[in-house]
């Protein structure tokens, strides 16, 4: 068995469910969801739910019992605390905490019995499963009816994603001084460098606020269409199932946007990064960008 516990939103918990999916099946073993962090996540970190049924993935979440083996339990009696301890020594249940941002090899040969707990926000924990990653995260469901003519265009253009992080980044005094939003000149450059790869370009623009998006982003020319999905109950996932569509991207400093320009099929797509993912080193996931896309 290997536990992942999750943490943070979708963007996160597919890194997160990534690499607990690597070291199932190279343990040949079945993967388990803790989702406590989610349940008891608050205060100065924004509130997150489980977010990857999404996918067409069958979960199993560990049991209470379960998770107790790899935690402990606080004010736990003598006994199960020697017992606890005894698990971790030899190695029956073992709890690995993520140290660090980078990516660590080692971490690639964990063994069956495990609850792993961290970002894992890397290409690297996962690549030699490519294959399985990219068909389990396949939406389960259609899209809208209504939002044809929107994937007709994405479709049958040469679609540029561009992919805004504002809201938490600029708000939540914590995500703005450790990672930040992106400053306008990079939006800038990269849509100067996407236009000296790509030809009849028509933009599309995600963003959690559209509304600075179309103050701001007046210096892009060509077709722009500003996609607003607020109205529907399940914009995180129209948004990511739209940004896939397209056949290249320009992405923010979010798991989110990684993940739209991750799961496109166009294989000539061209997908430009940020060179500084966050502001923090503690936060600054310097192996998540794969060396195909282009960091400016």
């Amino acid at each position: 068995m290997i536990v992942i516990r999750l943490m943070g939103g979708l963007g996160n918990q597919m890194f997160q469910y990534a690499f607990g999916r690597y070291l199932a099946f190279r343990n040949n073993t079945y993967l388990k969801i803790d989702s406590t962090l989610l349940e008891s996540n608050g205060g100065a970190v924004t509130k997150r739910d489980f977010e990857l049924q999404i996918f067409n993935i069958g979960f199993v979440y560990a049991t209470p019992s379960e998770i107790k083996k790899f935690n402990g339990v606080p004010n736990a009696s003598f006994v199960d605390k020697i017992s606890y301890r005894m698990r971790r020594m030899l190695g029956i249940h073992k709890l690995v905490v993520q140290q660090g941002n980078s990516f660590k090899p080692e971490y690639l040969n964990l063994k069956a019995n495990t609850c792993i707990v961290g970002r894992w926000q890397s290409y690297k924990y996962f690549e030699e499963v490519e294959h399985l990653i990219r068909n389990d995260f396949e939406f389960k469901c259609s899209l809208p009816t209504d939002l044809e003519p929107l994937i007709e265009a994405i479709r049958t253009t040469n679609s540029i994603s561009i992919h805004i992080r504002r809201t938490d980044y600029v708000s939540n005094s914590l995500y703005a001084s450790r990672l930040g939003s992106l400053p306008i000149e990079y939006y800038i450059k990269a849509v100067k460098v996407i236009n000296s790869l790509v030809n009849d370009i028509a933009y599309f623009i995600f963003s959690d606020d559209i509304e600075w998006c179309e103050t701001n982003l007046k210096f892009i020319s060509g077709p722009t269409t500003y996609v607003d999905t607020t109205n529907y109950p399940n914009s995180n996932e129209i948004d990511l199932h739209l940004m896939s569509l397209c056949k290249h991207h320009i992405i923010s400093n979010s798991t989110f946007a990684w993940w739209g320009a991750w799961l496109g099929k166009f294989d000539a797509g061209v997908t430009v990064a940020p060179n500084k993912w966050a502001i923090s080193p503690e936060y600054d996931a310097i192996d998540i960008i794969p060396p195909n896309w282009m960091r400016i």
